[in-house]
């Protein structure tokens, strides 16, 4: 499947990549050589977990990763790019923002070390995969999931709605008073200190 990007899209600078890498999967029990490169795209389609948390996704998300093997344990590297649609956490207005995080992940090919055998501590720093199979999908979605906002804003100076009528302060004014408004640090107004 090509994926293809609107002229003057995102990445209006570099050739854009044609491959849908987002179904593939990596079986690290079989992985021969010294290193693997992904390159491609994900398509929107298969972030379901990414697109529940934004408004949509906005495109493709751009994949280069580089796997190497060391001693037992995958190192995966690389950038994720792409566009979410999201919604103002303050003035609940729709807004485009580009998402872009660097991968850097240790994975093992075993399952998680259990506490009550005995065996080896479990690397907290490490990824553990029971079935050797290392989704590029799932592997995007995490990522990218951790490089949300928790609140995610249209601009550093979003005024938000009015708390009375409801009206979006960036857009227009309301006659709706705030001072009457119960403030718990009224009362330090009255205060006077001594210099």
């Amino acid at each position: 499947m090509d994926t293809m990007v609107e002229e003057g899209a995102y990445f209006p600078d570099e050739q854009f990549y044609q491959n849908e890498v987002g179904g593939a999967e990596i079986n690290l029990a079989r992985f021969s050589g010294d290193e693997k490169r992904v390159r491609g795209v994900v398509a929107p389609e298969r972030l379901s977990e990414l697109d529940a948390e934004v408004l949509s996704i906005a495109g493709p998300t751009r994949v280069s990763l580089r796997l190497t093997k060391s001693r037992g344990r995958f190192r995966v590297v690389g950038t994720l790019s792409g566009l979410v649609d999201m919604a103002c956490g303050r003035c609940l207005a729709h807004f485009r923002q580009p998402l872009e995080c660097q991968v850097d992940r240790l994975y093992v090919p075993k399952p998680e070390p259990d506490e009550t055998s005995g065996e080896h501590r479990m690397d907290e720093d490490v990824v553990y995969l029971a079935d050797a199979l290392l989704s590029v999908r799932r592997l995007v979605e995490e990522e990218l999931l951790l490089v949300l906002p928790m609140r995610p804003l249209c601009g550093k100076t979003c005024k938000g709605l009015c708390s009375e009528c409801g009206v979006d302060l960036n857009q227009a004014t309301c006659d709706c008073r705030t001072e009457d408004a119960v403030n718990p640090f009224a009362a330090l107004k009255a205060l006077k200190l001594k210099s």
